[in-house]
């Protein structure tokens, strides 16, 4: 389910009536993107702190697989790779926290932060009902979301929200492809398994019902979400989210925001980078509740 209504004095991130509420409360999720796997463990309160001077209330973070377990079965979560340390560190800070665990995640990151071993496999397929792929990803996950779970919000920690894949409709086919649906599927049992029935599952593909219908499935298992850069069009993202979630379980969410774009290397610039366009899209959200 994606929420749960009933009273209770244990701390709630739930959706009710198009909005986030936290403890029955509502709330404008103000994130921004830091990514434990990208600055050293002692820089980390430093970046925290910057943000909060920024106004914001939350940070996303991805997970990258290959960060942690470049050799298979062999996992690292000590030092910089302490992602609990992080996750409470915001928590100390009064950040919550948008986990995103892949376990595709993009990123720009090496490889979509999965291990390169899974290569080996020359018939593994990557990101969709393969056998061999969704028991390595079953195997990590198992590990990963065992350790966040005393994290989450209703326990006392910051995490409100889990991130189920990444883009997927630009990948993948759900409505066309029943082992890409058996993937998501799989991905939000496994999911729900380690984390319980309370935290708020979501999915992000581009701010379009297109590729929303691609990549997540419509109704209660999961919240449907966009995303798009300076130029997205917040009415068109909006209403594809409302096609794809129940009534009142929808509320105006941008799950990335991206000001530009990367240029691969080699290729002319294309970052598009435009801040007048920029800073007008996150005043509509910001002034009109989005979060």
């Amino acid at each position: 389910l994606l929420h749960d209504n009933p009273v209770s004095a244990s701390p709630r991130f739930t959706i009710q009536h198009d909005a986030f509420m936290r403890d029955a409360v509502p709330v404008q999720i103000i994130s921004g993107e830091l990514h434990y796997f990208r600055i050293p463990r002692a820089y980390w309160r430093d970046r925290m702190e910057r943000m909060k001077a920024m106004g914001f209330n939350t940070l996303q973070t991805y997970v990258a697989w290959n960060y942690h377990e470049p050799v298979r079965g062999i996992q690292n979560f000590s030092a910089d790779r302490d992602i609990e340390a992080f996750v409470a560190l915001a928590r100390s800070l009064g950040l919550m926290v948008l986990l995103r665990p892949g376990p595709f995640i993009c990123a720009e990151w090496e490889f979509g932060g999965f291990p390169a071993w899974l290569l080996a496999d020359e018939k593994l397929r990557l990101r969709t009902y393969e056998r061999t792929y969704i028991a390595a990803v079953s195997a990590w996950w198992s590990t990963l979301l065992i350790r966040l779970r005393p994290h989450l919000y209703e326990h006392g920690g910051p995490i409100i929200a889990v991130q189920i894949e990444n883009e997927f409709g630009q990948f993948g086919d759900v409505l066309n492809n029943s082992q890409d649906m058996q993937y998501l599927r799989h991905l939000i049992h496994l999911a729900r398994d380690a984390l319980g029935p309370h935290v708020i599952l979501y999915t992000t593909d581009f701010g379009n019902l297109e590729n929303m219908m691609r990549g997540s499935i419509q109704g209660s298992e999961v919240l449907t979400a966009g995303d798009f850069g300076p130029t997205g069009n917040l009415s068109e993202s909006f209403a594809a989210q409302k096609l794809m979630n129940p009534a009142g379980l929808s509320p105006p969410f941008c799950s990335e925001f991206y000001s530009g774009w990367y240029t691969g290397w080699g290729y002319s610039n294309t970052t598009r980078t435009d801040t007048r366009n920029t800073v007008a899209t996150l005043y509509d959200m910001l002034s009109t509740g989005w979060s």
